[in-house]
């Protein structure tokens, strides 16, 4: 069974948060056939904590983004320079 999340993110909070709740002991992510996949509570969200989680994964993301995008606007600032040199 597989359960979807619309981001990794959601997804990282979810596997990270579960094992964290007494509600989700019994069942966990249920089984290939019924899988159990529902969100958090307000409730359960607010019970969890967030410094016993590893985010890295989500943090290389966003350095890998920002690493991409610094390169874009670097790129960027070149060519424009390029053609105010050529004027």
């Amino acid at each position: 069974g597989n359960c979807c999340f619309n981001t990794k993110l959601g997804r990282i909070i979810q596997e990270q948060g579960r094992p964290q709740l007494k509600s989700f002991d019994a069942v966990g992510w249920g089984t290939a056939k019924k899988p159990y996949c529902r969100g958090f509570t307000s409730e359960e969200f607010q019970a969890l904590d967030f410094s016993k989680m590893d985010l890295s994964e989500y943090y290389m993301d966003i350095e890998a983004r920002a690493q991409s995008q610094i390169q874009v606007d670097m790129q960027g600032k070149i060519d424009a320079y390029q053609q105010t040199i050529k004027q």
